[in-house]
């Protein structure tokens, strides 16, 4: 990779993560608004990628934590989030 690409991979993790960090800070003005869950899903995403950059894969390859645990969890997760909301 470039040097380009491999400031604006780590940017977007630690972006991610003051993403979830902000989030949780407002959590408190959210206890009424369905917006409550949009902080579960930052953090979730947040943990769930540095999982996959710093984690031990052991019994799986780092392929297999993403195609098969991450991305689905998460594409469920923000499918029924947002059709809760139509």
């Amino acid at each position: 990779m470039t040097e380009f690409q491999e400031f604006a991979q780590k940017s977007l993790l630690w972006a991610e993560g003051l993403a979830a960090v902000i989030a949780l800070f407002y959590y408190n003005r959210l206890k009424e608004q369905y917006w409550k869950l949009f902080v579960f899903y930052l953090v979730f995403i947040f943990l769930g990628e540095a999982y996959g950059k710093w984690g031990s894969f052991v019994n799986f390859t780092k392929a297999q934590y993403y195609n098969h645990l991450l991305m689905p969890i998460q594409f469920i997760f923000f499918t029924g989030y947002m059709l809760q909301n139509l």
